[in-house]
């Protein structure tokens, strides 16, 4: 079973490399057609051939490449959608009257030399690109009123310039361009509340799961920064707990890439893994002692099961209430393959683990 896996991610992943390799996405229905024509091949090659040792290869390789193939689709398909997003040239750069949504934690910005403003992502409820995810600044400067305090969830009708988001690409560093495209960041803008500008409205705020999520995280980092607001690393705490980095201070950073524990500061798959022993360790000790009469919880449901989807539960719990970056997905879809092959009782080597996780990211997000 862990070979079988690891082949099938291996095409998954050749599929998106040969994909992002090209300087076009290919038609979503040319790539449809031909995953369909390789699906039909493996199928008339396995009833034609005679014997298995002549049918499985063929079979085996074009059952790859249709695997190869679907994936190559689906990240045509992700990728398309989101450069959808982009502005028409003509009005790259014009003023939209739109409502936002704020998303992730916003952060306040600003000291002697510069006005006090606001850097936070939003998603266009109502505008030219609806859905769309956008990094916004909300400045003071020219008059512009900005509010005291910003959450996400917030609603906002105002008046904004938006453009098509630009930035550095690196090759061998930090590529911002690829970051915002990964991130589902197409545009920026920047909110126009002076003079002779629609003033800026709140509306009623919004209440889906994610923005629930960032409210807590924006509330936990608000905790820790009002607790420890004299210390010097209370940015640093901040970023462990929650995976908020923005209040790290420059010269932070220089310490930590000076000692070779920059990443430690990120939380990381060490971070997940450890609070799910923690939380598998906790649901062993409870469900023991809820065992015991006149309970007996572990006659309906046994502690290894408990202890299995405790811990998973918790390391999708705080890879969640990290920001869910790609070291945190990674971790808790690994902690949740390996919990998932216990209570079924297959056996799962190291690489079926990593192998199922690497597919499980690949369909999350195939950019």
């Amino acid at each position: 079973m862990s070979m079988q896996s690891l082949w099938i991610a291996g095409a998954a992943l050749a599929g998106l490399s040969l994909l992002f390799q090209l300087e076009t996405l290919p038609s979503r229905y040319l790539l449809t057609t031909l995953a369909l024509a390789h699906a039909g091949a493996a199928a008339l090659i396995w009833r034609g051939l005679p014997h298995w040792h002549f049918r499985r290869p063929f079979a085996c390789g074009l059952g790859l490449v249709f695997v190869a193939l679907c994936f190559m689709l689906w990240g045509a398909i992700v990728s398309s959608d989101r450069l959808s997003n982009r502005l028409d040239p003509s009005d790259d750069g014009s003023v939209h009257v739109v409502v936002i949504q704020v998303e992730d934690l916003p952060q306040r910005v600003g000291h002697e030399r510069l006005p006090p403003s606001w850097k936070f992502q939003a998603r266009l409820i109502e505008g030219p690109r609806p859905g769309a995810r956008a990094n916004f600044t909300w400045s003071s400067s020219g008059g512009n009123e900005i509010p005291e305090d910003l959450l996400p969830g917030q609603r906002f009708e105002l008046s904004a310039r938006l453009r098509n988001a630009a930035g550095t690409r690196n090759f061998y560093g930090f590529d911002a361009e690829t970051w915002m495209f990964s991130k589902s960041i197409l545009l920026s803008g920047s909110v126009q509340n002076g003079r002779g500008y629609r003033p800026s409205r709140e509306r009623p705020p919004g209440h889906d799961l994610g923005s629930l999520i960032d409210l807590l995280r924006a509330h936990i980092r608000s905790v820790i920064l009002a607790t420890l607001a004299e210390a010097p690393h209370a940015g640093v705490m901040s970023g462990l707990v929650i995976g908020d980095q923005q209040g790290i201070p420059r010269e932070s950073w220089s310490l930590f890439s000076r000692t070779g524990v920059s990443h430690l500061v990120s939380i990381s798959g060490m971070h997940v893994t450890l609070f799910a022993v923690l939380a598998r360790w906790l649901v062993t000790q409870i469900w023991r002692l809820a065992s015991r009469p006149p309970l007996r919880l572990a006659l309906y449901v046994p502690l290894p099961v408990a202890a299995a989807v405790g811990a998973s539960l918790a390391a999708f719990a705080y890879a969640l209430l990290a920001g869910f970056n790609i070291p945190a997905q990674r971790t808790a879809v690994m902690v949740s393959v390996a919990a998932l092959s216990s209570l079924t009782g297959l056996r799962a080597s190291s690489w079926g683990i990593l192998s199922c996780t690497l597919l499980a990211i690949l369909a999350l997000d195939p950019t």
